[in-house]
């Protein structure tokens, strides 16, 4: 009977099996041939008084451990025509002319299950009569009892309580089945899929000496996921580089109470969380498919299209060796003088010759962000694509709520408040990406800009040529312009904090950049590679605020990294952002600003990975470098800075590690 069980349950390559159709068909077989079921009733009037076995019993050839429940009103008899029985009685002419549950290897597994439900299943003659005749009724007492043994059998509910609810009046025998059919097998299917399966992959983490926050049906760890989020970000932290309590809390709790590597529960799907270097490398750098990106949140798919940023598959490798040619390194340096033209302007506007003045600096820095991504890339300034960072910025917010909430499915074509104004707002940022390439076409004859990239002709691994579609094009536009954007800004910010607060590195900084660069003269490619003390400043920045937080796996079989046996559909949270933090990889001044520790060789190649690791290691990491390179390098020949009285820190992790409350610094002009 266990075995039974299980196998009733047993989910394999995405299939729940079930018996439930054929014993609606013995059900309608046995009502159309009356004799067959008198005689099957006659066979076993004797089990008719057995309601709860009170000690393990053996009937005929099912043995039923003590206090199972035995609702055996009738037999359900598989038969089909007239006379259909006997011809069972003789030998078949051929072993295989009757497989009704397969034959070899992939023998039916639920056969055992198929079996006892056949015998199980109500039947109430006395109640109901089933006939092929139009007037015959189906009384609502059968179909419940069909519904709730079926329950009854697999959570052991009690069936005399779950009976009071029936409300149904009677219906047509046809009608009956059908409903009986569909409220069993959805509702098994769904409460498999939200109590029995989430039990079975605990335990199976529990056994491996992994746990977690308990699992709740249907919202899983959400609801607190989310508060603890809400909670961390509704005030400002003391001014300081311990930022997991903030930007990761459900991560700082719940390591705590269950260690650095802990299992819960985003809806109903698995996620074992870890900052453990190891894993990170054997996740991210695995390339025999055993790790996939998660699929997008459709919610969230509204946002970046069919973009790199989510594509899986020949689709992305295809995307991603066009992005390979769009940044290479000497294009990157070609992009150098627009850098500079961008950034001067940016600063010819601070202080309007004061010599000292306080400004919120987010909000330039990311306009400078938008303006040098829209020059290299697509060869316009950022006043021609302001109305395209102007919608994005308002979709960002509505993207990074929906990747935290669970998705119930066919809920984005609800007309919501939220998903009407994303759809709108996606529809005018389309429409926005659209007339920018229609005014740039002329771009397409330049070797040096990502759009002629995007829109020439690819020659694929099988020497086949392609060419991306329009909306591709839009999709990745999109997506560079967010990347581009976001992340070049967030990065900036935090490393003029850094230095804001710690002036003993911003004037090593200054020391290095006058003596390679000069007080006037602009950096050039060359002059770059110099700059080591403001390289290791800004690998420390990256470390103490990573932009990404974090990466996220699904296993697409199961799997074993490391010591854990990982199994099918669990999601894999790589927590980078604790990882920078843990003071096992950093020692005891891992919340501390010392640039001086990428000096020296680091414990693991995988404790420090700002920019990913493996495949998809960020295509953008070098125009990134060399941006903040030229950017701080200009700032630290003109101006002195530190960190404004009125600033309230509040790192705030939504799509990237943003400031909440702007960064406001105090800036000195030097004298040449």
């Amino acid at each position: 009977m266990k075995k039974a069980k299980k196998f009733s349950t047993y989910k394999n390559n995405n299939i729940i099996l079930s018996p439930l159709p054929s014993e609606v068909f013995i059900f309608l077989a046995s009502g159309m041939h009356q004799e067959w079921q008198n005689k099957a009733r006659e066979e076993v009037q004797n089990l008719n008084d057995l309601k709860i076995a009170s000690k393990r019993v053996k009937v005929g050839n099912i043995d039923i451990p003590g206090g199972t429940r035995a609702w055996l009103h009738c037999i359900m008899i598989q038969s089909y025509g007239e006379n259909l029985l006997m011809r069972f009685a003789e030998p078949r002419k051929h072993s295989c002319s009757y497989i009704p549950f397969g034959v070899g290897p992939n023998y039916c597994v639920g056969q055992t299950s198929h079996d006892l439900t056949t015998i199980f299943f109500p039947c109430v003659p006395d109640v109901c009569t089933w006939s092929n005749g139009d007037d015959a009724l189906v009384t609502s007492t059968c179909l419940h009892q069909i519904a709730f043994l079926f329950f009854d059998l697999l959570f052991k509910f009690n069936l005399e309580r779950l009976r009071r609810y029936s409300r149904f009046s009677v219906v047509e025998a046809p009608v009956g089945i059908m409903l009986c059919h569909a409220v069993c097998g959805v509702s098994r299917k769904q409460a498999v899929r939200l109590i029995w399966t989430p039990w079975l992959i605990r335990r199976h983490f529990e056994k491996q000496g992994i746990s977690g926050p308990p699992y709740r049906p249907i919202s899983g760890n959400t609801k607190e996921f989310l508060r603890m989020y809400a909670e961390a970000r509704s005030k400002p932290m003391t001014l300081c580089h311990d930022i997991i309590p903030r930007v990761a809390p459900f991560y700082h709790r719940w390591s705590a109470m269950y260690g650095k590597t802990f299992l819960y529960w985003h809806g109903c799907t698995p996620r074992l969380v870890t900052s453990d270097p190891e894993l990170h490398k054997e996740v991210l750098m695995s390339v025999g498919g055993s790790f996939e990106r998660v699929d997008a949140n459709p919610l969230t798919k509204i946002f970046f299209g069919q973009g790199i940023t989510i594509l899986k598959g020949h689709q992305w490798a295809l995307h991603r060796k066009i992005a390979d040619q769009a940044f290479k390194m000497e294009r990157v340096k070609s992009w150098i003088p627009d850098i500079i033209d961008s950034t001067t302007r940016m600063l010819n506007k601070w202080g309007n010759g004061v010599e000292e003045f306080e400004i919120e600096v987010s909000r330039d820095v990311q306009n400078l962000a938008s303006d040098i991504i829209s020059r290299v890339s697509f060869g316009s300034n950022y006043e021609q694509g302001k109305e395209i960072f102007k919608l994005q910025e308002q979709q960002y917010h509505l993207v990074s709520l929906a990747s935290r909430s669970v998705y119930i499915p066919g809920f984005r074509f609800v007309p919501t408040k939220k998903n009407r104004e994303r759809r709108r707002l996606e529809k005018l940022t389309r429409e926005s990406v659209r007339v920018l390439l229609e005014k740039n076409k002329q771009a397409h004859n330049r070797s040096g800009n990502l759009l002629s990239l995007l829109m020439s002709c690819h020659t694929c691994v099988n020497n086949k040529e392609v060419r991306l579609g329009w909306d591709e094009i839009i999709d990745e536009c999109k997506n560079i312009y967010f990347a581009g954007k976001e992340s070049s800004a967030d990065a900036l910010n935090w490393a003029l904090l850094l230095l804001g607060m710690h002036l003993e590195w911003q004037d090593k900084a200054r020391q290095e950049v006058l003596s390679v660069v000069g007080s006037v003269k602009p950096p050039t490619a060359h002059t770059l590679n110099d700059l080591r003390i403001l390289n290791l400043i800004i690998q420390e920045t990256h470390r103490l605020y990573p932009l990404g937080g974090a990466f996220v796996r699904q296993a697409t079989k199961g799997v074993k990294v490391g010591n854990i046996d990982i199994p099918a559909g669990t999601q894999i949270y790589l927590c980078m952002a604790a990882m920078h933090h843990d003071t096992e990889l950093w020692g005891e001044s891992a919340n501390e600003f010392n640039p001086m520790r990428f000096a020296e060789p680091r414990k693991h190649p995988c404790s420090y990975i700002p920019f990913g690791f493996g495949p998809h290691f960020c295509v953008g990491e070098k125009l990134a470098m060399i941006e903040m390179k030229i950017i701080l390098s200009m700032i630290l020949q003109r101006f002195s800075f530190l960190v404004s009285p009125t600033y309230a820190h509040g790192p705030l992790f939504m799509m990237g590690l943003s400031p909440q409350y702007g960064l406001q610094l105090v800036f000195r002009r030097l004298s040449n």
